[in-house]
């Protein structure tokens, strides 16, 4: 936050974001380690305070905002290389573990959510704060984890999803569900936070549909989500066929130029929140 209002001390040297980003991930780790037996958080994310869930929805927060400016450049590369260079992203991201981190944190904390609503507790500000950013994550990540889908599968109709796919789809469901619950009786937040969810899981749909456009769309929404299956309008029939082709004078075909080329650590002169 201090990078993007411009408040922090500037440091141009190449591995100063980097390693940046290791420091805060670190001195993270060490707060969490050092917290007392009654406020650790076991694996299964299992504690009964829905107080203790909500301390620990705030450090994975840390850990998302620490890591998100990467995260978000890997998918930009992941969509640039797909309309540019028309080819399926394969390579392993340089910055894979915070790339992973970014994820692993946000589906935390939605589960961390999910187990306080349960508790009849009702989630707050900043705790729908932390549920809205965790939501973009999980859904832009569809774009990042559509390339493991097996080739094999789309071209045999049919798609088989991972367990951490199909966890992370139950987390999105929740994360909306909760704001449109919000959206009826609440503020204009929640109203806001609810349509920029739904506007992006019908954007990350439309990109699904587009990338395999051999597989049925009744199957593709299915999988992502069951309600919307009969809604035409969320799943155009095939994005790739219906788009231009882009010549290397024009102005999208160098930004998304800039967006392949980019590891997510050209931090100083970018605004990528």
């Amino acid at each position: 936050m201090c990078e993007t209002f411009r408040v922090a001390p500037r440091n141009l040297k190449p591995s100063h974001s980097v390693n940046s980003i290791d420091t805060a991930l670190s001195m993270l780790q060490a707060w969490q380690s050092q917290l007392p037996i009654s406020l650790q958080m076991p694996d299964d994310l299992s504690h009964a305070d829905p107080s203790c869930c909500v301390l620990h929805m705030a450090h994975n927060q840390l850990v998302l905002l620490t890591t998100r400016p990467i995260f978000f450049a890997a998918v930009k590369q992941a969509v640039a290389q797909r309309i540019v260079e028309n080819r399926t992203y394969t390579e392993r991201h340089s910055q894979g573990r915070h790339i992973q981190a970014c994820s692993i944190a946000a589906h935390r904390n939605l589960l961390l959510a999910q187990r306080i609503t349960q508790s009849s507790r009702k989630l707050l500000q900043a705790g729908m704060h932390f549920v809205f950013n965790a939501a973009v994550i999980l859904l832009l990540n569809r774009i990042m984890s559509a390339q493991d889908v097996d080739v094999g599968q789309v071209a045999g109709h049919s798609l088989t999803m991972t367990s951490a796919q199909i966890q992370h789809e139950s987390s999105i469901h929740f994360a909306i569900q909760t704001f449109e619950e919000e959206a009826r009786t609440g503020t204009n937040y929640p109203r806001d936070c609810c349509r920029v969810l739904q506007d992006l899981r019908a954007l990350t749909e439309r990109y699904l549909a587009s990338r395999y456009p051999l597989l049925e769309q009744k199957v593709m929404s299915d999988h992502i989500h069951a309600s919307q299956a009969d809604n035409a309008n969320a799943y155009p029939v095939d994005l790739q066929m219906a788009q231009p082709a882009l010549g290397e004078s024009d102005e999208i075909y160098e930004e998304m130029m800039t967006w392949v080329q980019s590891d997510g650590l050209q931090l100083d002169n970018s605004l990528f929140l």
